[in-house]
């Protein structure tokens, strides 16, 4: 099960007042919901891939409006899920969408949404907020270690049908302080979070505290393992900087020792170089030590320095003769 399955199984079972059922039925209608006219008036359904979502929307509607629905229709599969739907028609359909501040008594849709007129009460506010994520929300909660790979990062969103009712499900986050972002994506309006921090708030104001232990869990694995792997990538990092210093230090004496001889250095210089030869992968810092007189760091890189430039200019010289004797 996805970390949404499983946060909404646990927001499905809050047990809420009349007045938050209320709310989380708005939700349901105006994220997940469809108005139907017929010649009796302005009905609606609800679908949802959660069985268990529609169920208590069910309840909610027979609890609340004393409306038995009878069948939860199947109407297709989405992600290999079955998609349930439940309509409610008629005359008790536009009761309820009247009395829910969905639709006006004269049968328009309600354009002037305003959350303070709509949810007076400070639950019901949550409770909307609570049920438009179940009806058409989603949370992303990574695991492992991101660095060097495509998985997504932390990300809470809910899908919205209008402008409208965007706008109107923006400021309840507002009203709380917790200020989305927005974008139109495929015929959808969205509301969405990127922060891990303001996610896990807002996973413990919806009242998910699983979900909130769950996430700062992995947000602790994931740093661990980000710091681990960046202290892997610098030793790697420094073991190749090494490697390749020594390999170019080795290249420099050989050819140094292949065409005047090491016996023409300096004693300082011939003293490194022979005791690079003889130690071929040992560190900087080790070899200085093995000096007859140890020196610094940067000392025993200075000699390596002139070593190598002495080595290019073997190089150089011996490709000057090669020019001359072919112009000769």
């Amino acid at each position: 099960m996805s970390a949404s399955s499983e946060i909404k199984e646990t927001l499905i079972n809050d047990n809420k007042k009349p007045c938050c059922q209320c709310a989380e039925l708005f939700s349901a209608v105006l994220c997940t919901g469809t108005l139907n006219i017929d010649k009796n008036g302005i009905g609606f359904s609800v679908t949802s891939t959660s069985q268990k979502y529609i169920k208590k929307i069910v309840h909610i509607i027979d609890k609340l409006f004393s409306y038995k629905i009878n069948e939860i229709s199947i109407i297709g599969i989405l992600n290999k899920k079955n998609i349930y739907c439940v309509n409610v028609g008629g005359k008790t359909g536009e009761n309820i969408l009247i009395a829910l501040g969905i639709i006006n008594k004269d049968k328009s849709l309600r354009q002037d949404m305003d959350q303070k007129i709509i949810f007076p009460g400070e639950c019901c506010k949550k409770s909307a907020l609570i049920g438009a994520f179940i009806a058409s929300g989603s949370v992303i909660i990574p695991s492992g270690n991101l660095i060097g790979s495509s998985k997504k990062g932390y990300h809470l969103e809910i899908t919205f049908n209008s402008e409208n009712s965007m706008n109107f499900y923006n400021d309840l986050f507002n009203y709380f302080g917790f200020y989305p972002k927005s974008i139109y994506r495929k015929e959808k309006y969205v509301l969405y979070f990127k922060a891990s921090e303001t996610i896990s708030d807002i996973l413990t104001f919806f009242g998910a505290h699983g979900a909130t232990l769950s996430l700062q869990s992995n947000k602790a694995m994931r740093a661990y393992k980000n710091d681990l792997n960046r202290q892997y990538n610098c030793l790697s990092a420094n073991t190749d900087r090494a490697i390749n210093a020594s390999f170019k230090q080795l290249s420099a004496i050989e050819k140094i020792q292949n065409t005047v001889g090491l016996e023409s250095l300096p004693e300082k210089l011939r003293e490194v170089a022979e005791l690079r030869l003889e130690n071929k992968d040992m560190s900087i810092d080790a070899l200085r030590l093995k000096l007859k007189e140890p020196i610094s760091k940067s000392g025993i890189n200075h000699r390596f320095e002139k070593l190598i430039e002495t080595a290019e200019n073997l190089l150089i010289e011996e490709k000057e003769h090669k020019e001359e004797e072919k112009n000769g």
